[in-house]
C-alpha cells in the first residue's frame, strides 16, 4: 500500500483555528502531532476549545485529531475525545471487545462484508487514553519493506499488516499500531524503516515508539542494535550525497550564469 502524504496546505486551517490548533495559517501544536495529521494518523491527546456538536458548544476538551480526505478530494478533520464508557463495537464479540479492553491481547484481525457487500480486512484496537474501539482497514496500511537494515520478507510484511507480532534477527520486535503516532508498537523506543509513501520509496527514523502493550519503554529498549544504526549511516551518506549534488548543480548553474552575463556585457560593448 502507498499511503498519500497530506500537505500542510490542504489542512482544513479555518477549523483548525476555531479550535485553538492553529493561527493565521500556522499550526499550533508540536512537530509530532502535526508530522501524525500529514501522515493521516491520530495526534496525541490534546486540548481543543470552541467545540460544538449538535447545537452544544463546549468550552474545552481533550481529544486526538485527525484528518481524511472527502469523497470530494478535501480533508475533513476528525475528533477522538475521551470516552466516559466504551461502547464495544457491533463487529466484535463481547468476548473480544472485553479481551482487547483488559489488554489480553493487542488486537483483533477480521475478514467483513461491508455495505458494498465487498469482503475486506480489519484490524481492531483499543485506545485506553480515549476508551475508544479503533477499526483499521488493513488495505490501507502502510507495510514496510525494510526494518533496521533487514529486508522483510512477504510473511512478515503480510504479519505486520494483521497487526501480528515482528521478529528481526537483530532482536527488534515490532507490530502495526493505528492508535499512536507512530504506526509501529515495540521492543525499542526507534526504528530505521522504509516504506512507500506518496508513490515512492521514503526512509524514516520513527523515534519515542511505545511499547508492544503500550507501556512505559524498559532501559533495554534503548540498545537499538547494529541493524538500526547501519541504517542511520547510510541515511547520512545518502543525505551527504544529495548536499553534494546540491552544490554540484549550483555550481554549474552559476557558471552558465556567469557566461551568459560576460556574453551580454560583450554584446553590449560591440
Amino acid at each position: 500500500m502507498r499511503r498519500e502524504i497530506f500537505r500542510e496546505e490542504e489542512l482544513p486551517m479555518a477549523e483548525l483555528e476555531k479550535i485553538g490548533l492553529a493561527r493565521n495559517g500556522e499550526l499550533l501544536m508540536s512537530d509530532e502531532n502535526r508530522l501524525a495529521l500529514l501522515f493521516g494518523r491520530r495526534t496525541n491527546l490534546i486540548r481543543l476549545q470552541n467545540l460544538e456538536d449538535k447545537n452544544v458548544k463546549i468550552g474545552e476538551l481533550e481529544a486526538k485529531i485527525s484528518v481524511e480526505r472527502n469523497p470530494k478530494g478535501k480533508l475533513e478533520l476528525r475528533a477522538h475525545p475521551i470516552y466516559h464508557q466504551a461502547v464495544f463495537p457491533v463487529d466484535l464479540t463481547d468476548a473480544e471487545a472485553e479481551m482487547l479492553e483488559q489488554g489480553q491481547i493487542p488486537g483483533v484481525y477480521k475478514k467483513l462484508k461491508d455495505e458494498d457487500k465487498k469482503e475486506r480486512e480489519y484490524l481492531f484496537e483499543y485506545d485506553t487514553e480515549t476508551r475508544e474501539y479503533v477499526k483499521t482497514d488493513t488495505g490501507k496500511i502502510e507495510e514496510p519493506l525494510l526494518v533496521n537494515n533487514e529486508i522483510l520478507s512477504d510473511q512478515q510484511r503480510e504479519s505486520f499488516r494483521k497487526g501480528k507480532e515482528v521478529q528481526l534477527s537483530d532482536g527488534a520486535t515490532f507490530r502495526y499500531t493505528g492508535i499512536d503516532t507512530s504506526p509501529f508498537r515495540a521492543n525499542r523506543i526507534a526504528l530505521a524503516v522504509s516504506l512507500l509513501l506518496d508513490g515512492g520509496l521514503s526512509y524514516v527514523i520513527y523515534q519515542g515508539i511505545k511499547s508492544l502493550t503500550g507501556k512505559s519503554q524498559p532501559a533495554e529498549a534503548e540498545v537499538l542494535g547494529a541493524g538500526f544504526q547501519k541504517s542511520v549511516d547510510n541515511l547520512k551518506k545518502a543525505i551527504e550525497y544529495l548536499e553534494f549534488r546540491i552544490k554540484e548543480q549550483s555550481a554549474n548553474d552559476q557558471n552558465k550564469l556567469d557566461l551568459g552575463l560576460r556574453n551580454n556585457r560583450s554584446l553590449r560593448n560591440r
